[in-house]
């Protein structure tokens, strides 16, 4: 029995309609910069096993992958020998240098990560001045946390749910222009935007943190 079959929960089945939405915007976002000219390293943290790095690869960028299962890399590889994929854990320090990724993809992967604070600043200091963060997670705001109390709340916060960290619509901004991103454009996928499943926020690098500043969150 595998873990959507155990807990009840479909948000991770292959073929769950929010996870194909999400790569469809982060793709197209990268054609169209590509038509523009752009090109460099893209970052999939938390690749999986490397679907999305191998749409990257063909797109003409240079594609990179990460993920904090051995497994999952294990496999990765196997599929797509020809593209850069590690292990490594997502709110500990990234085994990349600074300024060396143009574009980072982080696809439902932030609500997973406890230490918001070295998540986010590892983000800035590995991305380039002027590249791009595209990110998403579920949505979070008064109409859906009325809805939510209404109607799911039970399942919403299960206790076998793999979600530790809930974003609304006004933190994931501000969180954003604290880590030295300036968001560019914000995308609301499933139902209503109102009650949005998802939101995916496309920002840019506009500043460069000052790391020494950077506190410890668990000490």
């Amino acid at each position: 029995m595998n873990y959507e079959q155990w807990t009840g929960l479909r948000e991770y089945t292959p073929n769950y309609h929010i996870r194909g939405k999400r790569k469809s915007v982060f793709l197209s976002f990268l054609e169209k910069k590509r038509a523009q000219g752009a090109s460099g390293k893209v970052l999939d943290a938390g690749c999986y096993i490397g679907d999305v790095c191998a749409k990257v690869k063909s797109l003409g960028f240079e594609a990179y992958g990460i993920d904090a299962f051995t497994e999952n890399i294990k496999k990765a590889k196997k599929l797509h020998p020809n593209i850069n994929f590690k292990v490594g854990e997502l709110g500990q320090k990234l085994p990349y240098p600074d300024n060396f990724f143009d574009f980072i993809w982080a696809g439902d992967v932030i609500e997973h990560v406890y230490d918001t604070i070295v998540l986010f600043a590892e983000f800035n200091r590995i991305l380039k001045p002027g590249g791009y963060l595209i990110a998403s997670t579920p949505m979070h705001n008064v109409p859906k946390m009325i809805a939510i109390t209404l109607f799911d709340l039970h399942k919403h916060f299960h206790p076998e749910h793999k979600h530790v960290r809930f974003y609304t619509i006004k933190n994931f901004r501000k969180l954003l222009n604290k880590y030295g991103f300036a968001v560019e454009k914000e995308n609301y996928l499933g139902r209503l935007p109102i009650i949005a499943n998802n939101m995916l926020f496309i920002s840019k690098k506009v500043k460069t943190l000052n790391f020494k500043e950077i506190p410890d969150m668990f000490r």
